[in-house]
């Protein structure tokens, strides 16, 4: 693993996480973040939409956090400290460790819920994912799961490495990251979308789909007439009845893909800022 010299919350290490996926964005693109979508985090970190406010409740967890880490580190003898690391393996992938040091990798977490849950020795899945994409990123065979509500509640246990869920982990990450070098949505899930039953929607969508079908008719009709006048002008430049036809040729499309020079050099740091596209087909 890479240590990556950049300070937990700072805009250096949001910027960070627009690029890289991170242990958090794990549970959603495998879609068990019951909160977040893929499409939504998609949409995130490329800056379509805004990123969750820190509220209260966070501001509290955050404070409770360095609580817990100082509680191990007094129990223990520890030094954990938080880190910002990236994969060899896998330089798209990085992880904010909640406490590292050369022996050990926690995972704290401070909620009321989860601690009921590790009461009974459970994780919810879409922190066992944040856990497994940690010890993908550090190369660590286990990581330590610590939930923490006060000096006297809380509960410690070693979570192995699951070889298994990381392949597939691995793929679905490799697959979202594609979408967000390519500038492609991914697949949507039923959550994504707002169901419309209203009466202005319904008018609105039926007139839509009357104005496309005539369209298409119309452009079948041009498309036709254009052919038969081409056929009929001989292959000869032609004026007659307000229409002039001629002829011109172009250069072809540059294919970049085929240019050896260029496959060394990351392209995407040249791109423009993303450009919104509307789809609307029939379902």
């Amino acid at each position: 693993m890479k240590i990556i010299d950049v300070l937990q919350g700072s805009s250096e290490w949001k910027e960070l996480r627009r690029n890289k996926i991170s242990a958090t964005d794990s549970g959603i693109i495998l879609g068990l973040n019951p909160w977040v979508t893929p499409y939504q985090l998609w949409q995130r970190k490329l800056g379509l939409i805004e990123e969750q406010e820190v509220n209260e409740k966070m501001r509290e967890g955050s404070l409770m956090e360095e609580e817990a880490r100082e509680f191990l580190n007094r129990k223990y003898k520890w030094n954990l400290k938080p880190a910002v690391i990236e994969s060899i393996e896998y330089p798209f992938l990085m992880a904010s460790l909640d406490g590292m040091n050369l022996h050990t990798t926690v995972e704290i977490k401070c909620g009321k819920s989860s601690y009921e849950l590790a009461l009974k020795h459970e994780i919810p899945p879409y922190y066992y994912s944040q856990l497994q994409h940690q010890m993908l990123v550090t190369n660590r065979p286990v990581i330590d799961y610590f939930s923490y509500r006060s000096d006297e509640d809380n509960v410690f246990w070693t979570v192995d490495r699951d070889d298994a869920f990381i392949e597939k982990m691995i793929e679905a990450e490799k697959k979202f990251y594609e979408c967000l070098m390519n500038f492609t949505a991914p697949e949507l899930t039923v959550r994504d979308y707002e169901f419309r039953n209203d009466a202005e929607f319904f008018w609105a969508a039926t007139e839509y789909k009357e104005a496309k079908s005539d369209r298409e008719e119309l452009e079948d009709r041009e498309a036709a007439l254009r052919d038969k006048l081409i056929l009929l002008s001989g292959d000869r430049p032609c004026k007659g009845s307000g229409l002039t036809i001629s002829k011109s040729v172009r250069k072809g499309n540059i294919d970049y893909s085929a240019i050896e020079e260029l496959k060394s050099i990351d392209l995407n740091k040249y791109r423009k800022k993303p450009i919104e596209v509307w789809t609307i087909r029939e379902s």
